[in-house]
């Protein structure tokens, strides 16, 4: 019972993560349009900045599907 408990939590996080890298991303792709065209959500943010972060959820999602099919298997 624990290792579905666990599975469905592995499974609503990496929702989530995936979720919000989807939203990294089309912020990413608003901040290649020039200012005047920049949404006021996106000013503060920097392209790098993005691209670490989105690097980071994907590797959130590796590790929540790991665990996942880990529980899944023991």
């Amino acid at each position: 019972m624990e290792a579905c408990a666990a599975l469905g939590q592995a499974t609503d996080s990496s929702r989530k993560l995936a979720e919000e890298k989807a939203s990294l991303e089309e912020t990413l792709k608003k901040a290649d349009l020039s200012g005047e065209e920049e949404a006021e959500d996106t000013v503060g943010l920097r392209r790098s900045d993005l691209v670490d972060r989105i690097g980071e959820l994907e590797g959130s999602l590796v590790e929540d599907v790991q665990l996942g099919f880990d529980c899944a298997v023991a």
